[in-house]
């Protein structure tokens, strides 16, 4: 069976500086959730960003990723969540 056959799954980014500011984590954001929700049957996607990372926040909340409130006691960072209905690829 297909890995990506799931009903959620988590998303990281990492891109070396040189690579930053050129569009590729839109694109291949873009390129991902289209793949897991309307290829695949995965309805929610959830991220970890660390609360001091502002640029990659936009970037989930752009594409409609809401932010929940940090847990300091479990771990510092902003868990963010995008359900399926959430999603649409113009985004």
């Amino acid at each position: 069976k297909d890995t990506f056959d799931k009903i959620s799954g988590n998303l990281d980014i990492y891109l070396l500086k040189e690579f930053r500011g050129l569009g590729f984590r839109e694109d291949a954001m873009k390129l991902f959730l289209d793949y897991c929700f309307n290829k695949k049957t995965i309805f929610q996607i959830v991220s970890f960003v660390d609360k001091g990372n502002e640029h990659l926040i936009n970037l989930f909340e752009n594409f409609g990723f809401v932010k929940e409130k940090p847990n300091f006691f479990f771990r510092p960072n902003f868990k963010l969540i995008l359900n399926k209905n959430n999603f649409t690829l113009s985004s």
